[in-house]
Parts: C-alpha cells; structure tokens; sequence
C-alpha cells in the first residue's frame, strides 16, 4: 500500500531565499514544523488511507477546491496575482 502524506507550507530554509522577501506574513501563519510533518508521515506508515493532508485542516480547502472550482480558483488566482505583483513592484 502507498500512502500520500500532503504538507501545505513546511518551515524549511526554501523560505530564507531572497524570492521569498515578499512573501506576505499572513500567509506564513500556517507554516508547519518538519517535526510535525515527520510524525504524519511515520503515522502514514501504519496508515491505510490514500493520502493524509497536514495540517488536517487544510482537508477542508481542498474539498472546496474540488467541489467549487468555479468559486474557490479565482480567490486563489487573485493571491497568486497579487503576490507575483508585491514581488515584480519592488524589483
């Protein structure tokens, strides 16, 4: 059996590169520790779901992304937009 394990944003040094300066604080609130996503995969191990999405939470936006795409592709059209304007303005 294969076992999926999903992290949505992990605390690694990928953060620490120059691209990310102007990444915007609340979107680092849900950063996850590689501890507590290293303990969903040893859960996983012992698992037999397809796949586990950590934090569980984040379950729920994907959901939404599936069953509303309509609804929910555009909100995160606009983020992605104004992220990659935030990060092309101060260049």
């Amino acid at each position: 059996d294969v076992t999926v394990v999903s992290p949505i944003m992990v605390d690694t040094p990928l953060f620490d590169h120059p691209s990310f300066e102007n990444f915007s604080k609340r979107s680092t609130i849900a950063i996850l520790s590689p501890e507590k996503v290293a303990n969903a995969i040893l859960k996983a191990a012992n698992s037999s779901k397809l796949e586990i999405v950590v934090p569980s939470v984040a379950r729920a936006g994907i959901w939404a992304k599936h069953n509303f795409p309509f609804l929910i592709n555009p909100i995160i059209g606009n983020a992605f937009r104004k992220q990659l304007t935030k990060r092309t303005s101060k260049k």
